[in-house]
C-alpha cells in the first residue's frame, strides 16, 4: 500500500480523469475543480439544494440547477436569493443527481433517506426465558405506518410468524389479525431442544410493503432461585470517626425470611480522592501521612436471625481522604444455591466537600481575566458557608536556573449558598495551578485543586471562538414553546443554512453570521413531534461546517396509563385471584383499549431480566431523522481497494418437532386422606390473557387460579387503543402459606447412586406444629 501527495498542475474549473499505471495494472478516478459549492438535504418528500461560492459561501442566486433521475433530467430550477433550490422529489426512487449548470461544475448524488416501513409491529413473549418443554407464548399488535402517524392496518389479514433457532426455522404459521390489529400464537418446546437464543419473526404485508420484525428469547436449563439476598446501608455517605450499620438480609420470594442462612461476607476500602499535599497536612497540624491510614478490608460470617437478617457494625478511622466502603456478601440456605449481593457507600474526610475551579481552560494574556469559583457545599450538594484559602502558584525560575513558586494567596468567605469567586491578572504566558483549602469544625482538612493556561493573542480575533458549536435551552419541548439555540462561532460573516429536520424537511432558512454568539429562536410546532434536529451548514475555503441540536417533543398525549390492581395483598396457592385493569389517557379519562396481560414468576427475572421496551416508546418514542446531508466537495472517489467479505452460512440448528406433547401442568392441589395439601401445580406464567378489552370507561377484569408456586409474581399489562395510544403498568403480588413442607433433593442422580431426602418445614402459624 503507498499513499503520496501529488502535486497537480493549476486546473481550470472542470471535471478531470485521473488515470494511474503501474505494474501491468491501470486504475482511473475522477476529480472536479470548482469555485462553486452545492450542498443537498434530502427527505423522503423533497430535495433542498444550497449553491455557494466555495472560498466565501455566500450564495449564488439565479443559478440553474437540474435534478437528473437514472433516464435523464427530471427538473431544473434557478436558486432564490439565498441560493437555494426545492424539488419535489416524493415521485422519485432510487438514486438521482442534482447539478448545477451555467459555471463551474457543482453536482452531489443524494444519498436517500432511510426508508419509511409501512408497518410497525410490537411483538413479546410472555417472559424473556424457558426451560427445555415449556410452552413459548406470545402476541403482537400491527398498525400501518405513514409520515409519523398510525391507524389500524385495513386489508391486512394475517401476520407471518416464524421461530428460528441458528437462522433455521422450527415454527412457522400464518395467524390471523384482530378486530385491533393483534395476534397471538404459541409454541411447544420439545423435551431436548437446543439451548441458546431464539428468534421470534414476524412478517407483515408482501412485496414493496413486506415488514419484518425480530424478538429474541432464550431457552436454557436453569434453575430458579427461591431467594433474594440483600444488604442495605442507611446512608449514602458517613463522616470518618462514624460507625457504618450494615444489614444482611434475605427473604423468599414468598414473603418469608431466611432465617438460619449462612452468611459470608467481606468488606473492602478504596480512596475516593488525592492524598492531601505535605503543605496543606503541614497547616492542618497533622502527623506523618502513614499515620492516617484507611481502613483495612476484613471478612467473616454470620447466621441470619429469625427476621433473616444480620447487622454488621463497622467503624472507621480517620484519614485526610475520601473512600469508598464495598460490602459484597454471600447468602446460602440449606436447599438452595448460593446468592450473592453487594451494596458500597462512601466515606468522607471532612463535613462538607470544596471545589476550586477556573471557568476557562485557556486565558488570553490582557484580553481575559482569569476568574475561579470556590463552592462549599455538604454531600448533599447543600451550600455551606465557609473561610477557604486560594492560592494561585505561578511556576518560576531564577537567574541560576533553580525551580521556585511565586504564589498568590486569597482568604476567601463563600456565601450562603456556598459560592464565592477571585479573578486573578497573570504578568505572563504559563500553566497556572490553583488550590483550596479549608478546616470543618472537627478541624478536618478539605482541599481541591485545579490549573489553567495564560496565551499570548493570536492575530486571527477569532481563534477564542469554536468554529461552531449549538446548545438548547431546555431538554424537552411542548407545542407553543420558543426554543433557543445558543450558537457559537468564529465564522463572522458567514452564511448560515439553517434545517428543521425530522420525520421530513420542515423549513429551511440562510443567516448572515453578524455576531459571534447568538440564539437562534425555533417556534416549536405540534408537527415537530417526537422530535427534530436543528442543523446549521456553512462553507468556506471549500470545506463545509456541520453542527446540529436535538430537540425533544414527546408525544405525551399519545401515553396511556395502565393500572393493575388485585382483589388481595397476598394470595394462597390454588386460590382464584382477580386483577382489574384501568386503562386511562393523559387527561386521566377512561379510555377503551385491547391490553395483553402475563402474570410471570418474579424469580425467573433474577435469571433474565424482561428488556421489552413498552408499547409507547415503541409507537411514539424517539424517531431518527430521515433528511440525509450530502456535499459537493466532499472528500469521496469512487473506487477504492477496500473490500468486505461475505457472511458465513449459519450452522444448522438440531431438528425439533413442532408435535411433541406439551409437558402436562394442568393438576390441581389435592388433598390426601388426612386432609393435607400437596402441591403439584409449579409455572412459570400464572396467567397469560392475549385479548383483554377495557370499555368505554376503561375498565376490565381478568381472574384465574394462582399455582402452586410460593412466590411473587408480576403482572405486566401493555395496553393499545384503536388510535394507537399505549401504554404498560405493573404490579406484584405474593402467593404463601403459614405452614409448608419443602422437599430438599440434589439436582440429579447418577445410577448408583444412594441419597438422602430431606424437608424442609416453615412455620409461620406462631403455633408449634
Amino acid at each position: 500500500w503507498l499513499d503520496r501527495d501529488i502535486e497537480a498542475p493549476r486546473l481550470s474549473p472542470g471535471v478531470y480523469v485521473i488515470r494511474m499505471v503501474g505494474g501491468g495494472v491501470e486504475k482511473r478516478t475522477w476529480i472536479a475543480v470548482s469555485d462553486r459549492a452545492l450542498i443537498s438535504k434530502r427527505s423522503p418528500d423533497v430535495v433542498l439544494g444550497w449553491l455557494v461560492n466555495a472560498h466565501t459561501g455566500q450564495p449564488i442566486a439565479g443559478s440553474w440547477v437540474h435534478l437528473f433521475d437514472e433516464n435523464g433530467r427530471v427538473a431544473a430550477k434557478t436558486t432564490e436569493r439565498d441560493g437555494t433550490v426545492v424539488f419535489d422529489s416524493a415521485e422519485i426512487t432510487g438514486r438521482y443527481f442534482l447539478a448545477a449548470t451555467g459555471g463551474d461544475p457543482a453536482f452531489v448524488i443524494p444519498s436517500a433517506p432511510g426508508k419509511v416501513q409501512p408497518f410497525r409491529a410490537y411483538v413479546y413473549t410472555d417472559r424473556p426465558i424457558y426451560r427445555p418443554g415449556h410452552l413459548v407464548q406470545f402476541r403482537g399488535t400491527v398498525r400501518a405506518a405513514e409520515r409519523g402517524a398510525y391507524r389500524l392496518p385495513d386489508g391486512i389479514e394475517t401476520a407471518t410468524v416464524e421461530i428460528r433457532f441458528g437462522g433455521d426455522p422450527v415454527y412457522r404459521e400464518e395467524l390471523p389479525l384482530n378486530e385491533w390489529g393483534s395476534f397471538a400464537g404459541e409454541f411447544q418446546l420439545a423435551p431436548e431442544p437446543p439451548l441458546g437464543e431464539y428468534d421470534l419473526v414476524t412478517t407483515v404485508g408482501s412485496g414493496d410493503a413486506k415488514t419484518v420484525f425480530y424478538k429474541e428469547f432464550s431457552v436454557q436449563a436453569y434453575r430458579k432461585p427461591e431467594f433474594e439476598p440483600q444488604i442495605t446501608i442507611p446512608r449514602a455517605y458517613y463522616l470518618q470517626g462514624e460507625t457504618i450499620p450494615v444489614t444482611i438480609s434475605a427473604q423468599y420470594f414468598f414473603g418469608s425470611p431466611v432465617s438460619g442462612g449462612k452468611v459470608e461476607y467481606e468488606v473492602s476500602f478504596s480512596e475516593a480522592g488525592s492524598p492531601l499535599p505535605e503543605r496543606i497536612r503541614e497547616a492542618a497540624g497533622l502527623g506523618a501521612p502513614g499515620a492516617m491510614e484507611i481502613e483495612r478490608g476484613f471478612s467473616g460470617t454470620a447466621i441470619l436471625d429469625e427476621e433473616g437478617k444480620f447487622v454488621l457494625e463497622v467503624p472507621t478511622t480517620h484519614a485526610t481522604v475520601d473512600r469508598h466502603m464495598y460490602v459484597n456478601a454471600t447468602v446460602s440456605e440449606l436447599a438452595l444455591r448460593p446468592r450473592e449481593a453487594s451494596a458500597s457507600t462512601l466515606i468522607t474526610a471532612a463535613q462538607f466537600q470544596l471545589s476550586v475551579e477556573s471557568t476557562q481552560y485557556r486565558y488570553v494574556l490582557g484580553e481575559e481575566t482569569p476568574t475561579i469559583t470556590i463552592r462549599t457545599a455538604d454531600y448533599e450538594d447543600k451550600g455551606l458557608s465557609r473561610r477557604v484559602e486560594v492560592v494561585v502558584i505561578e511556576p518560576m525560575t531564577d537567574r541560576e536556573g533553580r525551580y521556585y513558586e511565586e504564589r498568590t494567596e486569597y482568604d476567601v468567605e463563600t456565601d450562603s449558598e456556598g459560592r464565592a469567586t477571585v479573578t486573578f491578572k497573570p504578568t505572563r504566558p504559563e500553566r497556572y495551578r490553583v488550590e483550596g483549602w479549608a478546616m470543618d469544625d472537627d478541624n478536618n482538612p478539605v482541599y481541591d485543586d485545579d490549573y489553567f493556561y495564560v496565551e499570548e493573542p493570536e492575530e486571527d480575533e477569532e481563534s477564542k471562538w469554536p468554529t461552531l458549536t449549538m446548545e438548547a435551552d431546555q431538554s424537552r419541548y411542548e407545542p407553543g414553546d420558543v426554543a433557543k439555540i445558543h450558537t457559537l462561532t468564529d465564522q463572522l460573516g458567514a452564511w448560515m443554512l439553517v434545517t428543521i429536520e425530522g420525520e421530513r424537511l420542515f423549513e429551511h432558512k440562510v443567516h448572515r453570521l453578524q455576531s459571534n454568539e447568538f440564539d437562534l429562536k425555533i417556534p416549536i410546532e405540534e408537527r415537530f413531534k417526537p422530535g427534530v434536529e436543528v442543523n446549521a451548514e456553512i462553507v468556506r475555503e471549500g470545506e463545509r461546517t456541520h453542527e446540529w441540536a436535538q430537540l425533544e417533543v414527546p408525544h405525551d398525549d399519545r401515553k396511556l396509563q395502565v393500572i393493575v390492581t388485585p382483589d388481595q395483598e397476598r394470595y394462597e396457592p390454588s386460590q382464584t385471584a382477580r386483577y382489574a385493569i384501568t386503562t386511562r389517557d393523559w387527561r386521566d379519562r377512561g379510555v377503551a383499549a385491547e391490553v395483553g396481560l402475563g402474570v410471570v414468576d418474579e424469580a425467573l427475572y433474577e435469571i433474565m431480566e424482561d428488556y421489552t421496551p413498552s408499547p409507547f416508546a415503541v409507537f411514539w418514542g424517539e424517531m431518527r431523522s430521515r433528511v440525509t446531508s450530502d456535499f459537493s466537495h466532499a472528500h469521496l472517489y469512487p473506487g477504492g481497494g477496500a473490500q468486505m467479505g461475505g457472511e458465513m452460512a449459519p450452522v444448522a440448528a438440531p431438528p425439533m418437532e413442532r408435535e411433541m406433547a406439551a409437558v402436562p401442568s394442568d393438576e390441581r392441589l389435592e388433598a390426601t386422606d388426612d386432609g393435607i395439601a400437596i402441591r403439584r401445580r409449579f409455572e412459570d406464567t400464572a396467567v397469560w390473557e392475549t385479548s383483554v378489552v377495557t370499555g368505554p370507561d376503561g375498565r376490565a377484569s381478568v381472574e384465574f387460579e394462582m399455582p402452586d408456586n410460593l412466590t411473587t409474581w408480576r403482572a405486566v399489562a401493555r395496553a393499545i387503543d384503536r388510535e394507537t395510544r399505549a401504554g404498560e403498568g405493573r404490579e406484584t403480588r405474593t402467593v404463601t402459606m403459614p405452614l409448608l413442607v419443602r422437599l430438599v433433593l440434589p439436582r440429579f442422580y447418577v445410577e448408583g447412586d444412594e441419597g438422602t431426602a430431606a424437608a424442609i418445614v416453615h412455620n409461620y402459624t406462631g403455633e408449634g406444629k
